[in-house]
């Protein structure tokens, strides 16, 4: 008879949890994540850890093509289910589309102050838990706010508790900066849960089967399941089904007659033990598994008999988390019992799932994944560019720019261009306010390629003026230098010399707080040409100022642009630049024979672009060499 497992092997960790949880009790909140293999016991540890917990526990778990913030959103609902809609502060409110004011918008440090204000509140009442699950599923705008709340709660009897599978991350993924970001702040706990040892599994298989396992038992078990309690749990449950256990001497062990061999794997583990439900409720067991980890119940029972439902909920195979929600035992059981399902009827349900979702007003991250498991992207499109806007609603621009980049992967080459490029130009977009330079300096290149390929200049000059702008914040100079210059001239080519005034003066300056002075001074004296022509005063002011600290002055005091020395490299070197109305002069006296003895200079105002000016000579001289050597 299987009797249900004990916790074994985390006598440690469950120590630091129940330590964490006094903290809370005394008001002193903080945050605790536990990783671990898939199977190991995380959610198990959890579980246990808060059986005896006599405050308030709020969950939320991440899931696989969620929206963004899914599993505070699903904080949020408990918070609502639990306090009532009053409890949730106004702004927290747009994380939730059934309570969400349509057409408001809050910005993003606003969201968070709801957030956390929600909690803390909550908080006040009576010590909270909030458990965050399955973090390796969450989006990048669950991982980057977690680290925030654990800073801003830390001194308010609320514990974040947080899951993951540390063998899913890869090196991009949001966990692994949310972790960078929590090392770098302090202050916070991580319990990374190891395998069971060979005799903590024959203690967990003691507890299963109600008996003493024998030592070969144990090893073979402990062998296959690789020390994953999930898997021992599997296999002995196959085992005891099978009819394969036997008593010998006292012990527990494999029949030697037994038909059914050790199953190689937890499929073959979850397949045996499912088998005469799969054979009474097979279409509600596949259509449990293409719904995904959590089952929305309602839309099940919509599917299949609701008797079967019940089944289901039953067997065990499923548990109810909510009035409308279930989640499979383990994640793994639901992966096992999906690649069951043929390929052809797989598609069939996912595009029943999605006609279904659609009628419901489903959300469109969800409806997008069943149509593109159902190999209809050209359906999925659309629904992942209406997520990437919702993501963008919410300010998670990093979840807006993957689905977005999902849409472009599967858009075909010939099949509405302009429309493709204005997505190209929203993930630049969405890229650039997420942080991702990189990313956004690639797409804002090709997307100036394609405008100007395509012969509008206008908006090629702006996709330059954005490439340059998310160069310069990268710190590529020379990146962003071209990409101005390119602005400027696209500009100029559509006739919109304002903007190319602009944009010059832009890079002038630039150029001047580089200290590439002589290049500075060119792209200023074509602003203001340029500025002129547009009749931007504005724009022509601040190109003559900036061309003023580099003029040199005439014998009679006037500005001028001729430099005194033999420089050629100069700027102001022999003729001056071809900017009419602008007075130039050259040097009687050679560089040589300047003057290089140090004089007291008297104070006198600095005269503008445009002034004229009587001054001795020989102070002239003395500023002006001064200017030119620190000009180049």
């Amino acid at each position: 008879m299987l009797t249900r497992s004990p916790l074994v092997g985390r006598t440690l960790e469950r120590a630091g949890l129940e330590a964490a949880l006094a903290d809370c009790r005394r008001g002193c909140g903080g945050l605790v994540l536990v990783s671990g293999d898939a199977g190991v016991g995380k959610s198990r540890l959890v579980a246990e850890t808060l059986a005896d917990w006599a405050g308030c526990v709020l969950r939320g778990a991440a899931s696989a093509g969620a929206g963004a913030y899914a599993p505070v959103a699903e904080v949020l609902r408990a918070v609502s289910d639990q306090f009532g809609d009053a409890a949730l502060a106004d702004h927290a409110r747009a994380l939730l589309p059934e309570l969400a004011t349509a057409g408001s918008s809050v910005d993003r440090p606003a969201l968070v102050a709801a957030v956390r204000r929600t909690l803390r509140d909550i908080a006040r009442q009576q010590p909270a838990v909030v458990v965050l699950e399955d973090l390796h599923w969450a989006s990048a705008a669950t991982a980057e706010l977690v680290p925030v709340l654990a800073s801003s709660l830390a001194d308010e009897p609320v514990l974040l508790l947080a899951t993951y599978r540390s063998e899913e991350l890869p090196r991009a993924h949001p966990v692994r900066r949310m972790r960078t970001e929590l090392r770098r702040n302090g202050g916070f706990h991580e319990f990374a849960l190891a395998p069971l040892t060979a005799e903590e599994t024959g203690a967990l298989l003691a507890g299963l089967v109600d008996g003493t396992p024998s030592a070969g038992f144990v090893a073979a078990v402990h062998d296959r399941a690789a020390g994953l309690p999930f898997f021992v749990e599997e296999l002995v449950a196959a085992l005891v089904e099978a009819g394969a256990l036997r008593e010998r001497d006292g012990t527990l062990d494999l029949d030697d007659a037994a038909v059914l061999p050790l199953p190689d794997s937890v499929l073959d583990a979850v397949l045996v033990r499912t088998a005469a439900l799969r054979r009474r409720h097979g279409s509600a067991v596949e259509l449990a598994a293409v719904l995904g980890v959590r089952v929305d119940l309602p839309v099940l029972a919509d599917l299949v008999p609701p008797s079967d439902v019940d089944e289901l909920l039953d067997a065990g195979l499923l548990s109810e988390r909510t009035a409308c929600s279930a989640v499979f035992r383990h994640a793994l059981v639901r992966d096992a019992l999906y690649r069951t399902v043929p390929w052809a009827r797989r598609r069939g349900h996912h595009r029943l799932v999605a006609e279904h979702l659609t009628a419901r007003g489903a959300p469109p991250e969800v409806i997008a994944e069943h149509w593109l498991a159902a190999r209809e992207p050209e359906r999925a499109r659309p629904l992942l560019l209406a997520a990437a806007e919702r993501c963008c609603a919410v300010h998670a621009y990093r979840d807006a720019a993957v689905l977005a980049q999902r849409a472009l992967a599967i858009w075909p080459d010939d099949a509405e261009p302009d429309e493709r490029t204005t997505v190209l130009e929203c993930l630049a977009d969405c890229a650039e306010l997420g942080g991702e330079l990189e990313s956004a300096v690639e797409t804002w290149t090709t997307v100036a390629r394609i405008r100007r390929s395509g012969g509008d200049m206008e908006r090629a000059g702006r996709a330059q003026r954005r490439l340059a702008n998310a160069a310069e914040l990268l710190g590529d100079l020379p990146e962003a230098v071209t990409a101005r210059e390119a602005a400027a001239e696209a500009f100029a080519a559509a006739g919109l010399r304002g903007d190319a005034a602009a944009e010059r003066l832009t890079l002038a300056e630039q150029l001047k707080a580089a200290a590439h002075l002589s290049k500075a001074l060119e792209q200023a004296v074509a602003a203001t040409d340029d500025a002129a022509a547009a009749g931007r005063t504005d724009v022509q002011a601040h190109a003559l100022a900036l061309q003023a600290p580099f003029a040199p002055r005439s014998e009679t005091g006037a500005v001028g642009w001729n430099s005194p020395g033999p420089d050629s490299s100069s700027p102001w070197h022999g003729s001056s630049p071809k900017s009419p109305g602008r007075p130039t002069t050259s040097w009687a006296k050679p560089w040589s024979t300047r003057p290089t003895t140090r004089r007291r200079p008297t104070r006198t105002a600095r005269p503008s672009s445009c002034a004229v000016r009587t001054v001795s000579p020989s102070w002239r001289r003395r500023v002006s060499c001064a200017r030119l050597r620190w000009c180049d």
